[in-house]
């Protein structure tokens, strides 16, 4: 009896054949790559919506699909050869020490708040000021996001950074976290660490950059509300133009000097926030304020609380919105963005439309005594200087705004 043939247990699932030859590299089953790694699952062709393609018909679009993957690989292979074998983490902390270094305690802390946010996606309680690593307190639950610190620099892309900038955040507050990480990376560059980076060009924005400032009558409540020695830092720092942080509050006699036609303030490169000598003009009624202020503290910073505490930059800060919620309360709102350094920006508006002499400036001028480019004080300003609104109007209507 001759033996029986056992029959072949059916197959299930896809039968072979129903390829897109259309790739021109192996073959590309229903729309799908090869993985490159030569293990499934395998890679879907997309187009440019986004879609699956799965349909063999589409040759044409299946053929742009597998170049536009293509393309993807080798800008990722370009990416990856830029960035060495450094990663992120260790780009920031060099970054990091070099800015403990060479910059502000401030500015330390602030930069080292939203790299240590990026790196670990942990918030920034939990960030070593002292060491700049995280501290062991954390927990996988403590995670805001999976952190970017363990990738390399050359497979960091734009879209990673926009993911991590917390919607929630105010327009400024982002522009700044940004723009730590775009001078962390330029420094590595500058280093010689890696040879590009990845996300020059992206848009860190102007946004949230404030140019409110204090009419007379805002001013006068401010004096009616306030406490004496905050109104004397709100004084001087509208009638200086100086930064009330670092140079107000950092103010000491050896920054004083008397001149032939006035005080000058001058501050060294170290101290300055642009890096470069600041020297403010110092108008005589404050000259008058800060002379028996030398006497009184021959060392250490002149402007104090009421406690005679030296001013810092939080300590201004939150008593101007203690002042500000005191308005409130009296039925007098400001500008939703007033702030303290709007002092400043009211130094220009003043400066520019000669109100303490009568005569007003130019850009030119004004960018002197506050210390900034020209260009700087053309942004924020030049909508206030009739010297050069003026020739608009003029080039519009034949005369100026008639």
């Amino acid at each position: 009896m001759a033996a029986q043939r056992k029959k072949k247990p059916r197959e299930r699932g896809r039968k072979s054949g129903g390829t897109t030859r259309a790739t021109g590299s192996g073959k590309a089953v229903a729309g799908m790559l090869p993985n490159p790694n030569g293990k499934t699952p395998r890679v879907p062709l997309l187009s440019e919506q986004g879609e699956h393609i799965k349909s063999p018909a589409a040759e044409d679009e299946a053929k742009r699909a597998y170049a536009r993957w293509l393309l993807g690989k080798q800008e990722q292979a370009k990416r990856q050869a830029s960035g060495d074998s450094a990663n992120v983490l260790r780009v920031v902390q060099d970054y990091l020490a070099y800015c403990k270094t060479n910059n502000r305690i401030s500015t330390f802390n602030k930069r080292g708040e939203y790299l240590f946010d990026f790196c670990y996606g942990l918030p920034a309680r939990f960030w070593d000021y002292d060491i700049g690593r995280k501290t062991p307190k954390a927990t996988e639950a403590d995670k805001i996001h999976n952190g970017y610190g363990r990738k390399r620099v050359g497979e960091l892309i734009p879209m990673d950074v926009q993911e991590w900038l917390d919607p929630s955040w105010a327009k400024g507050t982002r522009r700044i976290a940004a723009q730590g990480l775009k001078r962390a990376l330029n420094y590595a560059v500058a280093m010689g660490r890696i040879e590009r980076n990845p996300i020059r060009g992206f848009k860190v924005g102007t946004e949230g950059k404030r140019v409110t400032y204090f009419t007379d009558k805002m001013e006068e409540k401010l004096v009616e509300y306030g406490f004496p020695a905050f109104n004397l830092a709100v004084k001087v720092c509208i009638r200086t133009g100086a930064r009330y942080g670092s140079e107000f509050a950092k103010l000491t006699a050896r920054h004083v000097e008397e001149t032939a036609k006035g005080m000058v303030w001058k501050f060294s490169p170290e101290e300055a926030k642009t890096h470069k000598p600041r020297t403010i003009f110092v108008a005589n009624e404050i000259a008058e304020i800060v002379r028996p202020l030398m006497k009184k503290y021959p060392s250490g910073p002149l402007f104090r609380n009421a406690r005679g505490k030296p001013w810092t930059i939080d300590a201004l800060r939150r008593a101007f919105f203690r002042l500000k919620d005191r308005l409130v309360a009296h039925g007098i709102t400001l500008d939703n963005d007033a702030c303290m350094y709007s002092c400043r920006h009211t130094f220009a508006k003043r400066t520019l439309g000669g109100y303490w002499t009568g005569k007003s400036c130019t850009i030119e001028q004004l960018a002197g005594l506050m210390g900034n480019t020209r260009q700087v004080c053309w942004d924020h300003y030049s909508k206030w200087c009739e010297a050069y609104t003026d020739p608009l109007w003029e080039a519009i209507n034949g005369s100026k705004g008639g």
